[in-house]
């Protein structure tokens, strides 16, 4: 947890705590190459929520600029207080983001923008805001995304669409384990197995107790699904490739 403060103003807390996800989100684009013409990373904050990652990516400097887009209009007007309530004599933060009420990059095509940040919704939900932001789908853009669900179909889709997972981290926040990637537009579909569309291969490559604790979770599920009389060839698959992955794990972090 990082936490941003400034004075009181206006009655208004001006504390900005940034979660670990959202940390992990920013550091990808801390760590990102990727620039418009003018040597600027310009983000799309979507599904901004209160606008704390906008917040947080302007004040440490790791963006010129952030569209914050969230469709739900309560969520767009707290974030802009907090924005408004942080602009200083000095520093005029509202200049250098732009909130926006909207669905997903929708109206953002020619904004330049080159990193996008898709952080706290399920897999299929942010596939499906992909699919309709095809204007972006170039390889000098950087996605970066943490769903909170649905990883395997998130994978699968991304796989299939020319994009590739350049990077991958596992966290825990509040209890829970979570993954964030970072993905590029290369035009050329991917291949996995099982685990990796389940686990992630970058993750499956790094190992450690998280990814061991993961793998037992999702072992737990699979072996419950084989229980059912619906259970397919490729849960099968699944449960075979996550027991030895597994076997593989736990003498070396052990």
């Amino acid at each position: 947890m990082s936490t941003l403060q400034t004075s009181n103003k206006g009655g208004i807390d001006q504390k900005i705590r940034v979660g670990k996800r959202l940390l992990a989100a920013a550091e990808y684009v801390a760590v990102s190459s990727a620039k418009n013409g003018d040597g600027k990373k310009i983000c799309a904050d979507i599904g901004c929520d209160h606008g704390y990652l906008s917040i947080y990516l302007i004040e440490k400097g790791i963006c010129d600029f952030v569209y914050a887009s969230d469709i739900n209009e309560k969520p767009i007007a707290i974030a802009r207080k907090n924005i408004a309530a942080r602009d200083t004599r000095g520093f005029c933060l509202s200049e250098k983001i732009d909130i926006r009420l909207g669905d997903g990059l929708a109206g953002l095509e020619n904004a330049g923008i080159n990193h996008v940040i898709i952080c706290g919704m399920g897999g299929e939900v942010i596939s499906g805001i992909l699919e309709r932001a095809r204007d972006f789908w170039k390889s000098d853009v950087k996605f970066i995304l943490q769903p909170m669900s649905s990883e395997y179909e998130l994978r699968m889709w991304l796989s299939q669409n020319g994009f590739e997972i350049e990077g991958e981290s596992l966290l825990r926040d509040s209890g829970r384990i979570y993954t964030v990637m970072c993905v590029c537009f290369t035009g050329e579909n991917g291949s996995f197995s099982e685990s990796e569309y389940m686990i992630g291969r970058h993750n499956i490559e790094k190992g450690g107790e998280l990814l061991s604790e993961l793998c037992e979770r999702k072992l737990g599920h699979a072996k419950n699904l084989l229980l059912s009389a619906n259970a397919s060839d490729k849960d099968k698959a699944l449960e075979s490739e996550l027991s030895l992955l597994l076997s593989k794990i736990k003498p070396e972090i052990g």
